[in-house]
């Protein structure tokens, strides 16, 4: 996928570009028996494990955030712009995953978790995934000092799992939406407020690439 941009404009040039602010699902998570099969769409790339005879997994509210995953050097362009070559460098891995203070059957949690999504959204990516920036080409017009950086729309919900009288709580991470944009480090005021933009500021502005 090709961009062509301003600089000191941040774009999509991956999928989509939201603005950086926290959003909760306004949908109470319900609760129930666990799904007999994936639902449709769903890959859950893990072995379940045995069923507890009583088992109950219940989800909290979700939570929507914004995070940088991978940010590129600080690359200079003249008054013609350019495009931008410097590779994107991982600075906070984020896979989709199930941790707990007790034992759970990560499985079953994440694929009762993955069956909550709307059927209009993305799915979500099979449980154990490692987020990697899609591949793109983003040109810029005039000049300026640009970082170009890539995340993830992530997905949190708290969880709790009880079996018998044992119950132990968690958190399922994951993501529906990659997010990639651009910044000029001479213009800060543009990116003000954003805060993927600003993050991704204090980590590739005072790098410059070769």
């Amino acid at each position: 996928m090709t961009a062509l941009l301003r600089p000191g404009l941040w774009a999509t040039a991956a999928v989509l570009m939201l603005a950086a602010c926290d959003a909760s699902s306004p949908n109470p998570a319900p609760t129930g028996s666990t799904p007999s099969a994936d639902p449709p769409g769903i890959t859950v790339s893990a072995q379940p494990s045995p069923t507890c005879p009583d088992e109950e997994i219940t989800f909290g509210t979700e939570r929507r955030h914004h995070v940088v995953t991978h940010v590129a050097s600080a690359q200079v362009l003249a008054r013609n712009g350019g495009v931008l070559d410097a590779p994107l460098r991982s600075v906070r891995p984020y896979a989709a995953e199930v941790s707990a203070d007790g034992a759970v059957p990560e499985f079953r949690v994440y694929r009762d978790f993955a069956a909550r999504r709307d059927p209009s959204e993305p799915a979500v990516p099979p449980l154990g995934e490692v987020f990697t920036p899609p591949e793109d080409t983003t040109t810029m017009q005039g000049p300026g000092r640009i970082v170009h950086y890539a995340g993830v729309q992530a997905l949190e919900a708290p969880f709790s799992y009880r079996c018998g009288s044992v119950t132990a709580h968690g958190v399922v991470r994951s993501w529906a939406i990659p997010v990639s944009g651009v910044l000029d480090c001479t213009t800060p005021r543009r990116y003000q407020g954003n805060r993927m933009a600003e993050e991704a500021a204090r980590i590739g502005c005072d790098v410059r690439a070769d």
